[in-house]
């Protein structure tokens, strides 16, 4: 009995020490990043539509209607984002305009409760870690490296509304909560089960994550690494997860619809195999072989299930599009890049975009071939994490987040390792190994390290170093430029796509393009409208309704536009040449955001 009360009482200063942690961690970066806050700075687009999607819901759009109705052709977008990142943004304005009353500062208390949130979560999660681990020496280390490393990738900033967040701070759990440990393996692998659901439905990033939990789960119950007990409780999470995640974010009416990028029957099909297949076999298959043959037949039920019923989510969305989208779109989104497309336009950003990751992999990699049980059981969960990470990244940079914060507990890990080796030796050799350890573990170090190379080695800014002295006025990102468009009769606004989100954030009107992949028809209509000559134009715009052209003059699409057809509508324009369908709105000429009235 005395030891039972021990063990409470341990895992109770445990779970305090991990809270006071992370707050101290949350409060610190935060600080830091109220400080360097610029609400008029260039802000992301996709923090913008969730502003919008939340302002939606407000004026009564349906919970289960995920249309944006201002984007794209008549019958608007449909959005594949989850209402589960709606639904808390959305808690957070409400408790604000309940003490308020005010709308402005129920939206700005959610702009930044949001993120600094799931900052708290996130660095909770790192700390769970060390607590699981055993290693409560490990928290001021892992603390400090994860609270740089979510400073730096900026998506935990003032105003960041994305779902990017809440995704890296469930993947931290996520690892935490599949480590190896003697307390409440059951528990714990039940919240991962429910975590792993979380991360898929909000964004489909997350896949090779869940993906790979999944894979560890099963191989850990094949040799016998981890209970049945704890097996079945992270498919029955897993599967039930699944259902109520459908029920509470997809209409009834659309629950056979298929989507690959969002969640929908594809994805509640597959984990209830999945889970259930897991919870069964965990139950009844007690010998080795058993076990195999189980798992096998779940491996064998998913891919037929993947090849029989869903094939189409075997290819790249992207794949298909319109050879003009491409071109003049996705090869301009920053997020999806290639490392062959940073090696040749910012090789510079490798440095930051790899290094924390390969040096945590490298970190995972010694640890699993220098230890054995639980460290090496850690460290070999982290290479796979880590591995799938910096893969994905290679493909789009995106991944890049991930990489950085799986890598945190090994070099966290390995760094405290070096410490307790230089306090006990004190010799100078011990310092500089841990100093210089703990140096290259910062993600920050990295990137100033690639900015500083590219100073010495190259003649041309990074595109960090263009963003930054980049005027947010001059791109159209300031509401300022969106006065007069604000103040004409509600339309369709024909503009470049980076400001698609603007104008739905400023203005009442529709805006025909935006960033967002399922809105491939209205971006496909606008760069063939501006691309077009300008008699050609004409019947473009107004088959598709278009009311306003707002001009952008500065945008990255104009400069597009105009190096693509010297005598297309968006080069006349620019060159002064309005064809008599247009009418120039006197008082923007000379702004950023110059506005033509399409003429009956």
């Amino acid at each position: 009995m005395s030891n039972s009360v021990e063990n409470r009482s341990l895992g109770a200063t445990s779970l305090s020490a991990a809270l006071i942690a992370a707050l101290i961690g949350t409060i610190v970066i935060y600080a830091i990043g109220i400080a360097t806050y610029n609400e008029n700075g260039i802000p992301n687009a996709d923090d913008v539509m969730r502003l919008v999607s939340m302002r939606d819901l407000i004026a009564g759009q349906n919970w289960f209607d995920p249309v944006q109705y201002r984007l794209g052709l008549d019958s608007g977008t449909l959005m594949h984002w989850s209402r589960l990142v709606d639904g808390p943004i959305l808690a957070f304005y409400s408790l604000a305009f309940w003490f308020t009353g005010n709308i402005e500062t129920a939206e700005t208390f959610a702009k930044f409760a949001w993120p600094a949130t799931t900052l708290f979560i996130a660095l909770l999660g790192v700390n769970v870690a060390c607590n699981r681990m055993g290693r409560p020496e490990m928290r001021a280390p892992a603390t400090i490296i994860a609270a740089t490393c979510f400073m730096t990738i900026g998506i935990f900033n003032p105003g960041a509304l994305d779902h990017h967040n809440i995704q890296v701070a469930l993947s931290v759990w996520l690892v935490a909560l599949l480590l190896p440990s003697v307390n409440h393996q059951v528990v714990a692998y039940t919240g991962a089960g429910i975590i792993a659901i979380l991360m898929l439905a909000i964004g489909m990033e997350t896949l090779p994550y869940v993906t790979l939990a999944g894979v560890w789960v099963a191989l850990a119950f094949l040799i016998g690494a981890v209970s049945a007990k704890s097996v079945q409780a992270f498919g029955l999470a897993f599967a039930v997860t699944s259902v109520v995640v459908m029920v509470l974010t997809v209409d009834p009416a659309a629950f056979l619809a298929e989507y690959c990028d969002a969640y929908s029957i594809f994805h509640l099909g597959m984990s209830c195999a999945g889970g259930l297949g897991l919870a069964v076999a965990s139950r009844f298959a007690r010998s080795f072989n058993a076990r195999l043959l189980g798992l096998a037949a779940i491996a064998i039920l998913a891919v037929a299930i993947l090849v029989i019923a869903f094939p189409q989510c075997l290819s790249n969305p992207l794949s298909s599009l319109d050879p003009k989208l491409i071109e003049f779109w996705l090869e301009g989104v920053v997020e999806t890049r290639s490392i062959a497309d940073l090696w040749t336009s910012d090789p510079y950003a490798l440095f930051g975009m790899f290094g924390m990751a390969i040096v945590g992999l490298m970190a995972s990699i010694y640890l699993s071939i220098s230890n054995a049980g639980s460290v090496r059981s850690f460290a070999t969960l982290c290479t796979g994490m880590l591995i799938a990470a910096t893969c994905v990244t290679a493909w789009q940079q995106r991944g890049s987040m991930f990489a950085a914060s799986f890598a945190i507990l090994p070099l966290a890990f390995v760094v405290t390792d070096l410490r307790a080796r230089y306090q006990r030796t004190e010799s100078l050799g011990a310092l500089l190994k841990m100093a210089s350890v703990g140096i290259v573990s910062f993600n920050m170090f990295w990137w100033v390290l690639g900015a500083n190379a590219a100073k010495i080695f190259s003649d041309t800014p990074t595109l960090q170093e263009q963003a930054a002295s980049a005027s947010p006025r001059d791109y159209c990102y300031t509401e300022d430029v969106y006065d007069i468009l604000a103040e004409q009769p509600k339309g369709v606004v024909l503009g470049a796509t980076d400001i698609g989100a603007s104008i739905l954030n400023y203005t009442q009107h529709r805006a025909l393009a935006g960033p967002y992949h399922r809105n491939t028809e209205g971006n496909l209509v606008m760069i063939e409208a501006l691309l077009a000559l300008p008699n050609d134009a004409e019947n473009i715009l107004r088959n598709a309704g278009v009311t306003i052209i707002a001009d952008c003059v500065n945008s990255v699409d104009a400069r597009d536009f105009k190096r693509a057809e010297p005598q297309g509508l968006q080069a006349a324009l620019h060159n002064q040449n309005i064809p008599a369908y247009l009418r120039m709105i006197p008082e923007t000429k000379g702004q950023p955001l110059v506005l033509y009235q399409v003429v009956k």
